[in-house]
């Protein structure tokens, strides 16, 4: 399996959107509620042309190509948390649920890492509903759980537990390790 990561381009928002739309369904079923992904159905094109607009102006959207096809998307910039201003953050990570355990989120986040790292970054943090099996990935791509807070989900207050990286070099080179043993 010959995956490539790369910079998004614009014209692949759609893809990335309705990657999204389809990965929170499948992930946050019962963890928030169904009227909320209806309204992301709803306000598809809006977020496709509010993607379009941000992959153009700040360039942060990583996509993971299998055989040309988007599979899977990651985007990061400075961390959202005031309490970590100085920080930078990996804002989404997706992958299509087919392939899951081919270690793309993996290699996803390590451009995300790097990316940050470029930018003057040295931490990170992440973020992850309560509840969303994902929270082991975070622990396993370096991150270490610092608190809980309140995620607004399209107007849904869900939980999200927060991961802090100390040393994203060395994240990024744990990842790196990780990445070369899987093959």
């Amino acid at each position: 399996m010959n995956i490539e990561i790369r910079k998004a381009k614009v014209e692949e928002a759609k893809d990335i959107v309705m990657i999204n739309n389809i990965e929170w369904r499948s992930t946050y079923k019962g963890l928030i509620p169904n009227r909320i992904f209806d309204m992301m159905d709803q306000k598809t094109d809006q977020r496709i042309k509010r993607k379009q607009q941000t992959i153009k102006e700040k360039n942060n959207t990583f996509v993971a190509l299998l055989d040309g096809k988007v599979v899977g998307f990651s985007s990061y910039g400075k961390a959202h948390d005031d309490e970590y201003s100085d920080a930078g953050q990996i804002y989404a990570c997706y992958i299509l649920d087919e392939y899951h355990k081919y270690g793309i989120g993996s290699k996803l986040i390590a451009q995300g890492m790097q990316a940050l790292i470029n930018d003057g970054y040295t931490t990170m943090i992440s973020g992850c509903l309560v509840g969303n099996s994902a929270n082991e990935f975070h622990k396993y791509v370096g991150g270490k759980y610092i608190k809980t807070i309140d995620f607004d989900a399209f107007g849904y207050i869900a939980k999200e537990n927060i991961y802090y990286y100390e040393d994203i070099n060395k994240a990024l080179e744990m990842n790196k390790e990780k990445i070369k043993s899987r093959g």
